[in-house]
């Protein structure tokens, strides 16, 4: 899981570089408590908030990037 945080946060700064969440309906998400950087983010198909870094324990935690 260590390693996901790091790498996901790099797929979704990609993403939003070239617009993707705008091109391609993807959503970038921000949990400002993931456990590895302190800010992760990622990216999902849906608008639905479901953070990948903390499991069931807040699911919910993060808010969608612009």
């Amino acid at each position: 899981m260590n390693a996901f945080e790091p790498a996901s946060t790099a797929v979704a700064d990609v993403g939003r570089e070239h617009h993707l969440h705008h091109t391609a309906s993807l959503h970038v998400f921000e949990c400002p408590m993931a456990p590895v950087a302190g800010k992760g983010r990622w990216l999902q198909r849906t608008g639905e908030l479901k953070n990948p870094f903390l499991g069931s324990r807040m699911l919910t935690c993060g808010e969608e990037l612009k």
